[in-house]
C-alpha cells in the first residue's frame, strides 16, 4: 500500500497518519512525529501568530521544525523574528540557495524559495512549504507503512485504527473527541510537548529553550467562532464557506491568509496522496518487471541445462526484495 500522509496547518490544524483531523492551537514545541525504533524524531515549534500591525494574535501557527534520527544529520528549519527562512545543519547555520540540492547522512534537502522537502533513506518524505505571506508553514509528510505500529506523537499510531490516535506519552489512550479542540489541547496535545532535556531544537542569538515555550491558554473553536469586526467575517465567509477551521483561523489572527491556507492544505493532501498513489503504482511496476526479468532468467537457465548455484538465486532474491523494500513498502 502506499505511504500514509499526514500533517499540520493554519492556527494548527492536524491530520494524523489515520486520517484524524483536529485542532491544537499549542505554544511552544512538540514532538510531531517519534519512531522509537530507529531513533526517528520530528518536533516542531508552534508561536502566536503576528499580525499586519506586529500585534500578537490569540492563534498560533507552525514556524519552526527540526528532524533528528539514527545515523540522520539534524535538520533545522525556522522563521526568524522578520520571517526569514534559517537552515540550521547539524546545529550550524547553513547558507542555503533556492533551488538546492543538498546530499546529508540519510536523506536529501531539496529547497525553492517556498518549499523545502525532506527525502530519507528510511522511506519518510516530509514537504515543508511557506503560507503565501511568508510568515508560517504548512507541512506535509508521508510515512512507509512497515512503520505500522510503531509511531507516536501528535501525529498518532499509524495502524489504520483511528481509535488510538490520541495515545499519550506513556502509551495510555485517551478518550478524546478530535472536534472538541479543548479536550485535544489539555488531555493530549499539552502532553506531547518537549521540555529542557528532550528538546532537540537548536537555539540561536541568545535565545533558549524558554524563549519559544509559554504557558498560555488558547481561544477554542469548540467554544464558538466569534468575529469582533464585521467586515472581516464578511470577507472570511466569502473564502472559507463552511469550512469552520477556516472560519476559526480568520478570526483568531485577523488574517485571510491563514484561513486561506487551511483550504489549501486539504488541497495539497489529496495532491500528495495522488502523487503517493501514482509512485506505488510506478513502483509496483518496477516488481512486476523484476520478478518477470528473474523468472525467464530461471525458466530460460534451467532449459538451457545451466545450474544455477544457490548463492546467484539467493542473489536474485535478495534484489527482489530490496527492490520490494525501497520501492513498495
Amino acid at each position: 500500500m502506499p505511504p500514509s500522509p499526514s500533517g499540520l496547518t493554519g492556527d494548527p490544524h492536524f491530520l494524523t497518519l489515520d486520517n484524524v483531523k483536529y485542532t491544537f492551537n499549542g505554544w511552544g514545541e512538540f514532538i510531531l512525529l517519534e519512531i522509537l525504533e530507529i531513533r526517528f524524531e520530528i518536533q516542531v515549534r508552534l508561536e502566536p501568530y503576528k499580525n499586519s500591525l506586529g500585534v500578537l494574535t490569540q492563534g498560533t501557527v507552525f514556524r519552526g521544525i527540526v528532524v533528528a534520527g539514527n545515523d540522520i544529520d539534524k535538520v533545522q528549519i525556522e522563521l526568524s523574528e522578520q520571517n526569514n527562512v534559517i537552515i540550521l545543519l547539524n546545529g550550524l547555520i547553513y547558507d542555503f540557495n533556492p533551488e538546492d540540492t543538498i546530499a546529508l547522512n540519510g536523506l536529501y534537502l531539496v529547497t525553492s524559495d517556498s518549499t523545502f522537502n525532506f527525502i530519507f533513506d528510511n522511506g519518510i518524505t516530509i514537504r515543508l512549504e511557506l503560507s503565501e505571506t511568508h510568515d508560517s508553514f504548512f507541512i506535509v509528510t508521508a510515512v512507509p507503512r512497515s512503520f505500522g505500529s510503531k509511531t507516536r506523537g501528535l501525529l498518532g499510531v499509524m495502524d489504520g485504527n483511528e481509535k488510538n490516535d490520541f495515545t499519550l506519552p506513556n502509551g495510555t489512550i485517551a478518550s478524546i473527541d478530535p472536534d472538541n479542540d479543548k479536550e485535544v489541547y489539555y488531555e493530549f496535545g499539552k502532553l506531547w510537548a518537549n521540555n529542557e532535556n528532550t528538546t532537540i531544537f537548536t537555539y540561536t542569538n541568545g535565545l533558549s529553550y524558554y524563549s519559544y515555550n509559554k504557558s498560555y491558554v488558547p481561544l477554542f473553536l469548540s467554544d464558538g467562532i466569534n468575529f469582533t469586526n464585521e467586515s472581516l467575517k464578511i470577507i472570511a465567509e466569502e473564502k472559507c464557506g463552511n469550512n469552520k477551521q477556516c472560519l476559526f483561523d480568520i478570526s483568531t489572527t485577523g488574517e485571510i491568509s491563514i484561513g486561506e491556507s487551511t483550504i489549501k492544505f486539504d488541497e495539497e493532501i489529496s495532491i500528495f496522496k495522488e502523487e503517493l498513489a501514482s509512485k506505488y503504482n510506478f513502483s509496483f511496476s518496477i516488481l512486476l518487471d523484476c520478478l518477470n526479468i528473474f523468472s525467464f532468467y530461471l525458466v530460460a537457465s534451467k532449459a538451457s541445462g545451466l545450474i544455477l548455484t544457490n548463492k546467484a538465486k539467493s542473489v536474485g532474491y535478495l534484489v527482489l526484495a530490496f527492490v520490494f523494500k525501497m520501492f513498495v513498502l
